[in-house]
């Protein structure tokens, strides 16, 4: 009791921890890295498709302004087309 034991650390050894552990921390920053690159090339990829598929939404929303217009304008021809027939109408009914 009261005895201690000392053990004598050789300089090789602290060396060779500390390699050791410089080691497996590189080991882990090189797994960040890569989950990284990987992470960036799938963030890459999703822009690309969200930007295909915004462009699609576009261009089928140009084709529905487009009906639309043509809708409208067809609205306008034929309430035209009445209001001319509603005229003629009254004008051969004042000839009666």
């Amino acid at each position: 009791l009261g005895i201690e034991k000392r053990y004598k650390v050789k300089t090789d050894d602290i060396l060779a921890g500390k390699k050791a552990a410089i080691k497996k921390f590189n080991r882990g920053l090189n797994r960040v890295e890569s989950q990284k690159k990987e992470i960036k090339e799938n963030m890459g990829k999703q822009i690309e498709n969200l930007k295909s598929y915004s462009k699609g939404i576009k261009s089928q929303l140009a084709k529905k302004q487009r009906r639309l217009m043509d809708a409208s304008a067809e609205i306008v021809k034929r309430e035209t087309t009445i209001k001319s027939l509603k005229k003629k109408i009254k004008e051969l009914e004042g000839k009666d």
